[in-house]
């Protein structure tokens, strides 16, 4: 996932990048707030002549996604090089990501993503170290565990939603793997915790869960109130969950009132 280092106000995109230093970008969020995207991209092009690392990364994704500028992959994979060269570490992910899924015209190569995710996380990037500790994980011995947990902690402390998630679903599967309640009941809780928070992921776990009787007793309208939510929200994966569970409502209310019949 890409970040927004500037101010709420801007509208140009989510993951638009600007140094929180005073300030060579001040021209730039005048002409975004203009909403002026081409005068913005020119206006990034002369901070990045002095190769300013987030000048050269907003280049890259607003030449990815072709605004205030023609589309071309080719050019946003060289832009996004020169920043990670640069020290961004924004960029050194979504290069790791990049080589990774093979985007960008680029072909997978999982050897150069990980030399990009590691130089990520170097940098600072939160998204990074959650990956890394993802993969400490999946190595499912105690030195990898608990290299992941101690990668997560200060994140978690922090408050990053993501570095809690993963903290809390690895507590989940490693507990139930043990057959470790307590471990489990942790993770729960703390799953319960970034829910209330408005989580996707979490709210996504929660409701499948709730409708599966999986880990936490079976409770489906609880199920119902998290999937018509997220489906609210406009939340792909809710709609069809929501179905399912409408159905399965509606079976438990005619076996019921075929009860009372009877």
């Amino acid at each position: 996932m890409k970040k927004l280092f500037l101010a709420t106000a801007l509208t140009l995109t989510t993951t638009f990048a600007f140094a929180n230093a005073v300030d060579p970008f001040t021209e730039v969020k005048t002409l975004v707030q203009s909403n002026d995207h081409t005068g913005a991209f020119k206006a990034l092009e002369k901070v990045a002549k002095n190769n300013h690392p987030d000048a050269l990364y907003n280049l890259g994704y607003l030449t990815e996604i072709g605004q205030g500028t023609a589309q071309n992959n080719k050019k946003a994979l060289r832009y996004y090089e020169k920043a990670a060269k640069q020290g961004s570490s924004l960029a050194n992910f979504v290069l790791a990501q990049s080589y990774e899924k093979g985007r960008l015209g680029l072909k997978a190569n999982p050897k150069k993503a990980q030399s990009y995710l590691e130089a990520a996380d170097r940098l600072g990037s939160v998204d990074a170290k959650v990956e890394i500790a993802e993969q400490l994980f999946a190595k499912r011995n105690t030195q990898s565990n608990q290299q992941a947990l101690a990668k997560l902690a200060p994140l978690v402390q922090q408050g990053h939603v993501a570095a809690a998630y993963s903290q809390a679903t690895f507590k989940i599967n490693d507990g139930f793997r043990l057959r470790n309640s307590t471990q489990i009941q942790q993770g729960l809780t703390e799953l319960h915790a970034l829910g209330q928070k408005g989580h996707v992921a979490s709210l996504l776990l929660l409701g499948n869960l709730y409708a599966t009787g999986s880990l936490i007793k079976e409770d489906l309208n609880k199920a119902k109130i998290i999937f018509t939510a997220l489906d609210q929200a406009k939340v792909a994966q809710a709609k069809p969950a929501l179905e399912i569970i409408n159905q399965a409502l509606a079976k438990q209310a005619q076996a019921s009132n075929s009860k009372k019949s009877s």
